[in-house]
């Protein structure tokens, strides 16, 4: 007995099937671009004045107001994003795709950290992300002798004496916590959410900062970061360590040593992207970084008075540190008051400033999303004709 004849959809079904895959990428594309380029863009007419574009940023107590452009489209993405993994479980995305993901998942944690808001991951994913982090910043510090726990150059940080004045009372960290916000959201209610256990730091975000970056660069450069991005990446964990213990009254020398504790490692076998940022045969790029990051380190710590005519250069050269009874005792200085003027000589409000030009620098350098080409009518290498028929194909025009 012969088998039935095998019944075929008919074209069109057949068609539409084979190339769904391919369009639902290009969706998912063309919602990850959004949603970057608003969340960025609506920070930054918020900090001119433009617009109050973080609308649904809450005062810490649950309440969310109106839905911005931004919020409409991240949650476009969190509706869409697990469809596309069901319907195609094993399709790959391309990098191009990944490399917006990533991009978008930064960019939300960092523009809305300072609120809560419906994207602030629970207490106990944070508690998660920060032990994470924590073993992380110990393995690397654990291959880099001259920072290790012994070394004089922290001694400010965990010394018993009038000038450590760490951790700051609780109403110097409300004053600090107000003056933060009033400079960043000054049309939003007091959030008492920023500063808290519950609240996402810049050190929480960092790590997520140097795997972007390190994403980026592998993907699209060569593979090497540059000095304006290696300033950017030290002024970061500067922030980040100023934070610490002048927002979340931390104490001790680990926050400053966990914000630090990034560059090559040769021992870390997980962290290939981000290793690959700072290696180069000639070395000239870990060189330079290692000089960059110091610079910056070394103004977090509180001043020595010299007892010679040369700085400590020790940390900086990644030399052995001399013994202890050379290092002179820090300034009459308290701990607060040298923080508090490197935070004057380095404000936040211009540290996002810069930071938010480069992530929206990164939604422009990446090719624009094939459907956003198709809305305005002209794709990239396509006549207008091959432009109109990928329309129709796509469901853009009828």
């Amino acid at each position: 007995m012969s088998s039935p004849p095998i019944e075929h959809p008919p074209e069109g079904k057949r068609a539409n099937r084979e190339t769904q895959a391919e369009v639902d990428i290009m969706i998912l594309d063309y919602l990850l671009y959004m949603a970057a380029k608003q969340t960025i863009g609506g920070r930054k007419a918020e900090r001119s004045g433009v617009a109050n574009c973080g609308s649904s940023r809450g005062n810490g107590s649950g309440e969310f107001g109106a839905s911005s452009p931004a919020d409409v489209s991240m949650t476009m993405v969190d509706s869409f994003l697990p469809l596309f993994k069901a319907n195609h479980p094993s399709q790959p995305i391309p990098e191009l795709v990944q490399s917006r993901l990533h991009l978008l998942k930064f960019t939300t944690l960092f523009v809305h950290r300072l609120q809560r808001t419906p994207t602030t991951p629970p207490l106990p994913s944070l508690t998660q992300l920060r032990t994470k982090n924590h073993l992380r910043a110990a393995a690397w510090l654990s291959h880099h002798p001259p920072i290790a726990s012994t070394d004089p150059f922290f001694t400010p940080f965990t010394t018993t004496s009038p000038q450590n004045n760490l951790p700051l009372p609780p109403a110097t960290l409300h004053q600090n916590r107000q003056h933060v916000l009033t400079y960043h959201h000054p049309s939003q209610p007091y959030s008492p959410h920023y500063g808290t256990p519950s609240s996402l730091s810049l050190r929480d975000t960092l790590p997520q900062f140097m795997e972007l970056s390190a994403y980026i660069t592998s993907t699209y450069k060569s593979g090497r970061v540059n000095e304006t991005w290696e300033k950017m990446a030290a002024e970061y964990m500067l922030q980040a360590a100023l934070e610490a213990y002048l927002v979340y009254g931390e104490q001790g020398d680990g926050p400053l040593r966990e914000c630090f504790a990034w560059g090559f490692d040769e021992s870390d076998e997980e962290g290939v992207l981000v290793n690959a940022m700072f290696w180069d045969e000639e070395e000239e790029v870990m060189q330079k970084w290692m000089g960059i990051r110091g610079e910056h380190l070394r103004a977090v710590r509180p001043p020595l008075p010299s007892i010679t005519t040369k700085p400590p250069f020790f940390i900086l050269l990644n030399l052995t540190a001399p013994p202890a009874q050379l290092i002179p005792p820090p300034t009459a200085s308290t701990i607060q008051s040298h923080l508090e003027s490197v935070a004057a000589r380095f404000p936040l409000f211009r540290f996002e400033g810069k930071l938010l030009d480069f992530l929206w620098a990164l939604t422009r350098h990446d090719t624009v999303p094939t459907l956003v080409q198709l809305e305005s009518g002209v794709l990239d290498g396509f006549s207008r004709e091959e432009t109109e028929a990928l329309s129709l194909k796509v469901g853009i025009r009828n």
